[in-house]
């Protein structure tokens, strides 16, 4: 029953109950309904609902954030409202205490140095050893190894949930040298949630027809500029 209620409204509420039962079905099916817009469950008050073992239920899952520090700015949002509501003093000291056991699930060398700088550092909840060592590994340099607590994970979670994606086919009898040609998506409600200056990412060209030469394939946007590689 629960399975067929799970909505983005009720996602921490059943996705303790399904921690408390260990159904792994019911789990999925909670982080099937986050994939849609994790970024917004992650940045909001809502992640306070859950309670610790939820949490961490949640961050073994792969969510398709935008960034890494969504994991982590997630993390510090539940530690304080966790924190709140023991009422307890929110200090550096506290709030490390509470993040120390969800530090693992944060991948920080997928982060860009930039990035570190920006949004962990400002919470001070780390060590000027733990910092220099995690920048380091960013930066790549070699032989500096990370403290245990660390996820020395390299690899960036999956950005894009299936229903972000859709397919443009070239579909022409042959293609010749210089040939230009339109494409349009088979579903334009995709671009209704795009920001403008957003980049839009092409994972896979398709044509299907015989090329009979050897070359360069350029693929540009309306207005002349290159679609940013992946």
């Amino acid at each position: 029953y629960l399975s067929s209620e799970v909505s983005a409204a009720n996602v921490p509420e059943i996705l303790n109950i399904a921690t408390l039962l260990e159904d792994e079905t019911l789990i999925n099916k909670c982080a099937k309904v986050l994939e849609v817009s994790p970024d917004a469950f992650f940045l909001s008050p809502t992640i306070g609902s859950l309670n610790s073992d939820s949490l961490e239920q949640l961050l073994r899952q792969d969510l398709p954030v935008s960034s890494e520090t969504v994991i982590f700015k997630g993390i510090m949002n539940w530690s304080r409202m966790n924190l709140k509501s023991k009422e307890s003093e929110i200090t550096t000291t506290s709030l490390r205490q509470e993040v120390n056991k969800y530090l693992c699930y944060v991948r920080f060398l997928t982060m860009s140095l930039e990035d570190f700088v920006r949004h962990v550092l400002p919470e001070k909840i780390f060590t000027f050893e733990e910092v220099e060592s995690i920048q380091f590994n960013i930066a790549g340099v070699p032989e500096v190894n990370l403290p245990s607590l660390f996820s020395t994970s390299k690899e960036n979670r999956n950005r894009f949930h299936k229903s972000q994606l859709d397919i443009c086919r070239i579909n022409s009898g042959q293609c010749t040298r210089n040939t230009r040609y339109y494409v349009t998506l088979s579903n334009p409600n995709i671009l209704t949630c795009i920001q403008p200056k957003s980049i839009i990412y092409l994972s896979k060209l398709e044509y299907e027809g015989n090329i009979g030469y050897v070359g360069t394939l350029t693929v540009k946007d309306s207005s002349g500029l290159k679609f940013r590689d992946v």
